[in-house]
């Protein structure tokens, strides 16, 4: 395993991904609750602030939304690639927000934004 420095909000978009895949296939709940706990141990209790934020819960919509086109593209649903990219860009935003709100930081990631 790797150890990486990455943004608080990407860990949480990490985070968000992985709770949504031990909801859907349970054998993954095992890789949430260690990546839980390793962030726990490293921010201490503004982890639960955050959990239950609106931010949270945008991002975990917004990443609920890309896995559902994914899936449907995977069922051989035809999408446009625009509603895919603007899922993304969903997320992005609600990434940012919750970076800028609890860490008062911008991301290091970089994306050319409307």
């Amino acid at each position: 395993m790797l150890r990486i420095y990455v943004d608080e909000a990407a860990a949480f978009d990490m985070l968000s991904i992985l709770q949504l895949k031990a909801v859907r296939i349970p054998k993954e709940l095992s890789k949430y609750s260690a990546f839980m706990e390793n962030m726990r141990e490293q921010l201490g209790p503004i982890i639960v602030s955050i959990m239950v934020s609106d931010e949270y819960a945008a991002l975990l919509e917004a990443n609920a939304k890309v896995f559902n086109y994914i899936t449907e593209i995977d069922q051989g649903e035809s999408l446009e690639a625009r509603i895919v990219h603007e899922a993304n860009m969903e997320r992005f935003y609600a990434k940012r927000s919750l970076q800028n709100k609890f860490f008062g930081s911008e991301l290091d990631e970089e994306k050319t934004v409307k």
